[in-house]
């Protein structure tokens, strides 16, 4: 953040949007908290806009104003529990919990229909649980035939020994 105030000129105008109790900061400190704290001119959208649905905009209006306890009371008609087998110990528990929601979340998704599904997002808690929910829906589609056996291959840059400044840079990656 730093690095960015130091580039702006005296006629520069710099926007900043961020919900800071909704965005976590990725590296140290906390600048658009600090920035708020010191003055920063802010505006403030109060109406939630991403829930078109108005019982979960509902649920979403009670958690963003702190009120939890209601909020979870609202959300209970949109959880499904899920039932896993219970493990040896555990940590099997947990790893036949995580495969039970996948599943679970795969097979929702999956029962919708194609525009639905188009319009709908499935979040997950962990990279594990992603990628068993991934892997479920695409095996599923494959099986019915909606789509193919191809596989596409994405290159990415990994850090290779980086401080974290020359990470944010390009041309650390040549």
């Amino acid at each position: 953040m730093a690095d960015v105030l130091d580039t702006l000129r005296e006629d520069d105008l710099l926007l900043l949007v961020g919900d800071p109790r909704q965005l976590q900061p990725v590296e140290a400190g906390h600048p658009f908290e600090v920035l708020e704290r010191h003055g920063m001119t802010t505006a403030v959208i109060p109406e939630i806009r991403r829930q078109r649905d108005p019982e979960q905009r509902r649920v979403a209006e009670l958690f963003a104003h702190g009120r939890s306890s209601e909020g979870a009371a609202a959300a209970r008609q949109f959880l499904t529990t899920v039932a896993a087998a219970p493990g040896a110990d555990q940590r099997e528990t947990a790893c036949n919990r995580q495969v039970a929601v996948a599943q679970a979340a795969a097979e929702r998704w999956l029962a919708l229909d194609p525009q639905t599904r188009d319009e709908t997002i499935i979040l997950s808690g962990t990279n594990r649980v992603r990628h068993q929910v991934n892997t479920a829906v695409r095996d599923a589609l494959k099986a019915r035939g909606e789509v193919g056996d191809e596989l596409g291959r994405v290159t990415s840059l990994t850090r290779a020994g980086f401080s974290l400044h020359q990470t944010g840079q390009a041309g650390s990656y040549g």
